[in-house]
């Protein structure tokens, strides 16, 4: 059924967990496609915000496909049109921040990250990037500060416990 939408998806899913990037963005694009159809032939309430689920899942899979391709540019175009549906979601933000973080843009970053936890403070991961970010701009105090938070919530979270101690060796060595 090759206007079959999710079963579109399912490939793209199928091919990026084979590495087959190509045929993943392929098999996405073309789900993208059909459920943007779908989306305009569709009554307005529950229907539309289903249809609208399904293409933000793809926008944020299109993401991680392009990130893996190493094309950081494309992948942050991706997550910036799944916050179109939804400027809420916390997790976009955070991957939005770690592919700048790849790209050097630090105050951008920092800014992605700030909002992934002002809408989730929980996050521990949001709030482990944002010390990261902390680093890269130079703020050792306020990396600190986060990362020993996060600590005294869960102990073993490793991400923060290996940031703290590189900080404590950046620090050792100025």
């Amino acid at each position: 059924e090759k206007d079959f939408g999710r079963a579109r998806i399912l490939l793209g899913r199928a091919y990026y967990s084979h590495k087959e990037l190509e045929r993943a963005v392929s098999e996405y694009k073309m789900a993208l496609e059909i459920m943007q159809r779908y989306l305009r032939q569709a009554r307005p309430g529950e229907t539309k915000s289903f249809y609208l689920g399904f293409i933000k899942g793809i926008h944020f899979d299109l993401a991680h496909c392009y990130e893996d391709q190493g094309n950081r540019v494309q992948a942050a175009k991706e997550y910036q049109d799944a916050l179109l549906i939804d400027p809420r979601d916390s997790v976009l933000y955070n991957n939005l921040g770690a592919n700048e973080l790849h790209l050097n843009n630090f105050d951008e970053a920092f800014r992605y990250f700030e909002k992934a936890v002002a809408l989730n403070p929980d996050d521990l991961m949001a709030r482990n990037n944002l010390a990261v970010s902390q680093i890269h701009k130079g703020n050792h105090s306020q990396a600190r500060v986060l990362l020993e938070e996060i600590l005294e919530d869960d102990p073993h979270f490793l991400p923060a416990r290996d940031n703290w101690e590189k900080l404590k060796t950046q620090i050792r060595e100025r």
